[in-house]
């Protein structure tokens, strides 16, 4: 067996069903423990992988020689940082965005960088510029070359203090084997992204004016001469902007201009909508696949009770119906392909012989299984179920049944997702399936504000946190109730980040509706969240996201109102989490002990807001199923 199918096949995992009549609980590892294989990408040439595995108890970037003539070569990654975003940029080299707290200038900050390296593991070095003026260049790579050098354009900021010359960011080509930084375009006041075509000429520049009041879209027709402001937008008026230059000359944008996202053709002349390439009724866009150049429509996803791919381009649409046919049931995505699309990295879920990631000829018609994972047949089905707010908005929860259970009279976990910007979707979910398999019903609500539901249903959560988008998750409770499904006096909800704040100001404005409340990295004080993040941006201008969002900070903010909670609470949060500071539920912790409320209060050393670490997760699970078991047991 080649060195790198071995190395899969140690990773790999197979969970099977427990056999007999009535499922025994399943361990909590079976829970915690992540795919074997995290990602994975194919080189432009189909010759090498890129994957993220776990090795020795961590995720480690590896690469790998499809040919079996090179062994795997362990990319280390710098210490105490964050490792996403890995591309290819040639055969040879890689980059990926690299990111760590910091304090710069005697401001704590999170910093993030962009690296490069070797495949073979002999070099890495961070992008910077000679002067080594780079304050934060996010990850920003604007384009990749497709030509086998390994060149880049990098949108990077010299400062991140507002009014200081190289405070919004520039863009230069880069060539990441030497480090070597040539100016393509200069920083232009308060243009924050830009986009260039698949050429590599930066065309379009997208910014805002007055704390984010204004935004506005600056153009050029080719790859040099002046930016011109060709078209703003305030409120929520849609700023049309391309998403696709297409060789031709023509290019694409995503517009909700009938009420849901969906692909239009777009006159660069003027800015302005052209026919309908393509739209699901009810549904939303959520964004376009290119070619391997960038200048060709391959597909378009869009958003379902799973994420959705359409195939345009007739190859992709063939080489997907041989993936369907091959493993019916499984909605096999195609995640990364050579740059000839002849060779395919494939993840399949849901049911079947074969559920993982996979590599796919699409030429000799041949599929090699490289890691297996959890084989959805053997857990609980999440069903989507419609339901009527009390208001008569119509919505969406996401429903997991105990396993061998029917769905009657059960006790009920309620539990919002993240975001809000966000959604739940059919499919495995951690939490979900372990609240299910301890005995609950779990009831996830797209409440009003969630994405993929069109314009209309994500603007009616604008200033509505803890308000409607709140009777919204309640009204999901009362409609499972009134359906027989679960047992109203046997309720408690769980949350992380807005979810969290969800649990907690359900705590303090109904708690009669709960029996308790599991907050996991909730953010407890509104005002307090808002200066965190205008600070974090150093004067991007949140405040007037905030603003936008929640209509009361102090009155929907559950610190102000600790004499209110009415049950036992459980607030978990990752010291090290930098979205969400750890101080929301330190000092909510903190206000209920003082007005003497039944809280627990777990604070994770080395967490973060997204469990990078097993262990942080299995201690959040183990202890919210105590206190399950104390205040709800099943």
């Amino acid at each position: 067996m080649n060195s790198w199918k071995s190395w899969l096949a140690t990773a790999a995992m197979a969970i099977c069903a427990v056999p007999g009549t009535a499922m025994a609980e399943r361990p909590i590892a079976d829970f915690t423990e992540g795919d074997p294989v995290g990602w994975v990408r194919m080189s432009p040439t189909g010759n090498r992988l890129a994957a993220e595995m776990d090795r020795g108890g961590e995720r480690q970037i590896v690469i790998f020689s499809l040919d079996g003539k090179r062994e795997p070569v362990i990319i280390g990654k710098p210490a105490n940082t964050d490792v996403g975003d890995v591309r290819w940029v040639n055969d040879d080299w890689l980059i990926a965005t690299v990111g760590r707290k910091g304090n710069y200038e005697l401001h704590e900050v999170y910093v993030s960088r962009t690296m490069a390296f070797r495949a073979d593991g002999t070099a890495m070095h961070m992008l910077e510029p000679r002067n080594g003026n780079l304050a934060d260049s996010g990850g920003d790579v604007v384009w990749i070359a497709r030509d086998g050098t390994p060149r880049i354009l990098l949108s990077y900021r010299e400062t991140i203090f507002i009014g200081e010359p190289g405070f919004f960011p520039k863009v230069a080509m880069v060539d990441v084997a030497q480090n070597k930084f040539t100016r393509v375009t200069s920083e232009m006041e308060g243009v924050w992204d830009w986009y260039a075509d698949g050429n590599g000429d930066v065309r379009l520049g997208v910014g805002d004016e007055q704390q984010g009041v204004k935004r506005r879209l600056v153009y050029r027709e080719g790859g040099s001469g002046l930016f011109k402001e060709v078209a703003s937008a305030t409120g929520d008026e849609e700023l049309i902007a391309p998403v696709l230059f297409m060789q031709d000359g023509k290019a694409l944008t995503i517009s909700n201009v009938d009420g849901f996202d969906a692909l239009y053709e777009l006159d660069l002349g003027t800015m302005r909508r052209g026919a309908k390439v393509f739209g699901i009724a009810g549904a939303d866009v959520s964004g376009v696949i290119s070619d391997s150049k960038n200048q060709e429509l391959r597909g378009v996803t869009w958003e379902g009770q799973r994420r959705q791919v359409q195939w345009l381009d007739p190859q992709y649409r063939e080489i997907q119906a041989l993936l369907n046919a091959t493993l019916p049931g499984q909605n096999p995505v195609i995640l990364s392909s050579n740059l000839d699309g002849t060779k395919h990295v494939v993840y399949a879920g849901g049911t079947g012989p074969v559920t993982g990631y996979l590599i796919f000829d699409s030429v000799a018609k041949k599929m090699t299984v490289l890691s297996r994972t959890r084989n959805e047949a053997s857990w609980p089905a999440a069903r989507t179920y419609r339901y009527t707010a009390r208001d008569g908005l119509e919505m969406e929860a996401i429903v997991t049944v105990p396993p061998d259970r029917e769905a009657k009279n059960l006790p009920v976990i309620v539990m919002p997702h993240g975001g809000p910007r966000a959604r739940d979707y059919e499919g495995w979910d951690s939490w979900a399936q372990f609240f299910a398999d301890r005995g609950y019903a779990v009831i996830q609500p797209n409440f009003r504000g969630s994405t993929g539901y069109g314009v209309a249903f994500e603007r009616a959560g604008l200033g509505q946190w803890g308000l409607r988008m709140q009777d919204d998750v309640d009204d999901a409770l009362a409609w499972a109730a009134g359906k027989g499904m679960v047992d109203p006096a046997r309720a408690c909800i769980v949350g992380g980040s807005y979810g969290g704040y969800v649990a907690m100001r359900a705590a303090e404005r109904n708690p009669e509706l709960y029996r308790c409340a599991i907050s996991f990295a909730g953010v407890a004080d509104l005002s307090k969240m808002m200066s965190h993040d205008s600070a974090s941006y150093f004067g991007r201008g949140l405040r007037a996201y905030w603003k936008g969002q929640v209509s009361d900070l102090a009155g929907v903010s559950p610190i102000n109102n600790a004499q209110g909670f009415g049950i036992p609470v459980l607030l978990v949060h990752g010291k090290e989490d930098v979205r969400v500071p750890v101080d929301q539920s330190r000092d909510m912790a903190k206000k209920l002990r003082a007005a003497g409320k039944d809280v627990t209060y777990i604070e994770q050393a080395e967490g973060d807001h997204h469990f990078s670490r097993d262990e942080d997760l299995v201690e959040f699970l183990k202890t919210a199923e105590l206190f399950l078991d104390t205040h709800n047991p099943a």
